[in-house]
């Protein structure tokens, strides 16, 4: 009970409390002996010093109610103890001798209260504040014309007092009474509007919008390709005329199929992209036909964009799709693990990996990947299937960490995110994953040199997706999937695209045809790639010298 007392009574006795130890030690001071003496403490003087009090409260502009002001006091010259109250309430500092205060309708009542050499003084000050009101019928707005109309006028304390708008700080005049005029520029404005009286002012602040531009949007869906696998997952990004984000409240994506709509399934959304799911076995069935094995159908992905402004745009996507069974095989992927920020290069060096129809990545990663290769993994989500919900937590095998250390040139700024980092981890337990070095490390997935923002069980691989499973020690900036975990920008710069030659390089493993007169391209490539922000000009070299000894185009 008496915790729970002090907890509900503080803020009444912390005031008080305050008010007392200033008093005390005040008292303190005039009480005791002279500093370095001894004997009888001195008397404090018969007739008080004089008190002087420096402000600005008198002079200071009220904006919205608010009072900011300075105070501070002296005795005989000198700073001594003092202390503000308002409205018969102790008032806290911001910062040393300057103070706020919300002020009510009517009188304010504001005092500073100083003791000096054991006399206490003050000095009242009253600021009266009256009610304004702004009447307009302007308001945050988006609009298609470049002109913004709007009426204003404004009194104070029931009477009129002087107002004035403008735009993005610039004067607006009046073209008629109270009738206004401004005249926008593409782009986004601050329109203010600001009634004053005497040292006493209000302001209302409204944001207008003016756009010339239709939406937009853009997709992971490659117009015209043939997709075997039934479920394509794609993302979408749009934006308005302004290329202010559009998200998931202003999109409509759908299947078509002999003029049947049918809507995809969202999956997730965040800052920079909105991400679905559509079955096209059942887009297919929806328009009155029954998948066949072996068939294409033509499939029409309509996505329509919404903005602000009213305005809409449907960007589509022609694409086929060829029906095959559960468990057929569908193609092929370009796959890698890679730790490039802490020195380990490809763990795993790209290579081809045969997907079918109804399995999605993490079976792929999992099953066919890692436990082929002899990796044991901790993983989170899905509760008993490789789901919508996985994360792979960590991969273990013995010997994986052999001669890890975070790159030099990312450790300046993974200390700066994580001053507890570790430049390397022992290698006793053979397992990576979340939280090891510090605590933004773990496995993000990549898929066509994109960061998916969703799971990677949600993701179904189509042919010709080149997938890459890398470490990252800062929540993906290093990586350049930064905005996916924490909307942060990128490290990496000047780096090239990684996808056209990790491709290439799964498809020389995996077609062997790794042999001792191209052997060193294939190494210096390998080199090349696998560190930590590679750059452009490199990786096309090392590209150009893969095609020319292997003879690939």
């Amino acid at each position: 009970m008496k915790k729970n007392f002090f907890k509900v009574f503080a803020p009444v006795f912390a005031p008080l409390f305050a008010l007392w130890l200033v008093l005390a030690l005040a008292a303190c001071a005039t009480d005791g002996n002279p500093a370095g003496g001894g004997g009888d403490p001195l008397p404090p003087p018969a007739v008080p010093g004089v008190f002087a009090y420096v402000t600005d409260i008198d002079e200071v502009i009220v904006v919205n109610g608010a009072l900011k002001f300075t105070a501070s006091a002296t005795y005989d010259g000198a700073p001594c103890t003092f202390y503000v109250t308002a409205n018969g309430a102790l008032l806290e500092a911001q910062s040393p001798g300057v103070y706020s205060l919300d002020l009510r309708k009517g009188k304010n009542a504001v005092s500073i209260n100083a003791l000096g050499a054991g006399f206490t003084d003050k000095k009242d000050y009253s600021v009266d504040f009256g009610a304004f009101v702004i009447v307009s019928n302007a308001k945050n707005t988006d609009t298609l014309s470049n002109r913004y109309d709007f009426v204003a006028s404004a009194g104070y304390g029931g009477a009129a007092c002087g107002f004035e708008a403008s735009l993005d700080g610039e004067p607006l005049s009046a073209t008629s009474g109270n009738n206004y005029t401004a005249v926008l520029a593409v782009g986004t404005h601050e329109l203010a509007l600001r009634a004053f009286s005497g040292n006493m002012s209000q302001v209302s602040n409204y944001t207008i919008r003016y756009s010339d531009k239709l939406p937009s949007a853009t997709s992971t869906i490659e117009d015209g390709k043939t997709y075997k696998g039934s479920r394509l997952t794609f993302s979408v990004e749009a934006a308005d005329g302004l290329d202010e984000h559009i998200g998931q409240s202003g999109l409509t994506v759908q299947g078509d199929y002999n003029s049947k709509l049918t809507p995809a399934s969202h999956i997730h959304s965040d800052a920079a992209a909105s991400s679905y799911s559509l079955k096209l076995d059942s887009v297919v069935a929806a328009g009155g036909t029954t998948p066949v094995k072996g068939s294409a159908y033509d499939i029409q992905v309509r996505i329509t964009v919404k903005d602000a402004f009213g305005q809409s745009v449907t960007e589509t996507y022609d694409i086929k799709y060829a029906h095959v069974e559960i468990g057929d095989p569908i193609g092929h992927i370009a796959f890698s693990i890679e730790g490039f920020t802490i020195g380990l290069g490809y763990i795993e060096k790209p290579v081809l990996v045969e997907i079918a129809e109804g399995r999605n990545l993490a079976q792929i990663l999992q099953e066919d990947i890692l436990a082929a290769r002899g990796y044991a993994t901790g993983h989170s989500g899905g509760s008993s299937s490789l789901d919508g919900a996985y994360y792979l937590a960590n991969i273990n095998k013995s010997g994986l960490l052999n001669g890890n250390a975070v790159d030099e040139d990312l450790w300046p700024f993974v200390l700066a995110s994580y001053p507890a980092a570790q430049r390397s981890m022992p290698d006793s337990a053979g397992s990576l994953g979340q939280f090891n070095f510090c605590s933004g490390s773990g496995w993000m997935y990549s898929a066509n040199g994109r960061f998916p923002n969703y799971s990677i069980g949600a993701y179904y691989p189509t042919d010709g997706d080149v997938i890459r499973l890398q470490f990252t020690l800062l929540l993906g900036r290093d990586v350049g999937g930064g905005q996916v975990v924490a909307g942060g920008n990128s490290l990496l710069t000047g780096r090239a695209v990684l996808e056209p030659i990790t491709m290439l390089l799964a498809q020389i493993e995996s077609g062997n045809l790794y042999a001792a007169d191209a052997g060193a391209a294939y190494d210096a490539a390998v080199i090349v790639v696998s560190k930590w922000n590679p750059q452009k000009a490199d990786v096309d070299a090392a590209a150009a010298s893969l095609r020319g000894a292997y003879a690939l185009s």
